[in-house]
């Protein structure tokens, strides 16, 4: 008896303690610092991201929304006018990684072809998806992006080796955009996506990411 009183003791002292550093942890300054870090991360890679403001809401279930967040690169600029982050403890514990909701609403993306500017090629009427951060991978399921560019579908990225596999990530574009990428866009897009049916494109299992 006296064991098991010892045994739940320490475990309601555990989870006293957890409880407690998840109530007050600074959720604000942490998820800030966690966004830069991705930020500078991305840059590495060649994806610059810049944002307006950045806010945190909620402590057991805490939120972080994004204000105007541009994510760009060599080939494209998509701007995001409103991002919400939600961080799921329980998935998270379950995944053994960092599990967070990502929604968004509103935008633009542009892109740069052949030393040209295509301003607001797709417009975007929001979208969501679950994301999971861990050192080896980043994880992408569930997604969903409407509007002019359409986005389903599930997406890994192993961080240690730079490429993209085990996807089933299906883009949707318009037709006179899936004509361009067929054309003068081929030598830029074929670097990471593969056509399937008109309109449709899929990005390629093992592709590099650089």
């Amino acid at each position: 008896m006296r064991i098991l009183k010892f045994f739940a003791a320490a475990l309601f002292t555990i989870l006293t303690f957890l409880i407690g550093a998840w109530l007050f942890a600074p959720w604000e300054s942490g998820g800030l610092y966690a966004f830069d870090k991705a930020r500078v991360a991305a840059a590495e890679k060649g994806w610059f991201l810049s944002y307006s403001g950045f806010e945190s809401d909620g402590t057991v279930f805490p939120s972080y929304r994004i204000r105007s967040l541009d994510i760009e690169s060599q080939f494209l600029k998509t701007s995001l006018a409103d991002v919400t982050v939600k961080v799921l403890p329980l998935s998270s514990v379950l995944a053994g990684a960092p599990v967070g909701y990502v929604e968004f609403t509103g935008g633009g993306t542009s892109l740069y072809l052949m030393e040209s500017v295509l301003q607001n090629v797709f417009s975007h009427g929001g979208g969501r998806l679950w994301l999971t951060v861990s050192r080896k991978k980043l994880k992408v399921a569930n997604a969903f992006i409407g509007g002019d560019l359409q986005v389903t579908g599930n997406l890994d990225f192993d961080r240690n080796k730079g490429i993209f596999a085990q996807n089933t990530m299906l883009i949707k574009v318009p037709a006179n955009i899936d004509v361009m990428m067929n054309s003068v866009g081929s030598q830029y897009v074929g670097r990471y996506l593969e056509a399937g049916s008109p309109g449709e494109w899929r990005i390629k299992d093992n592709a590099l990411s650089y």
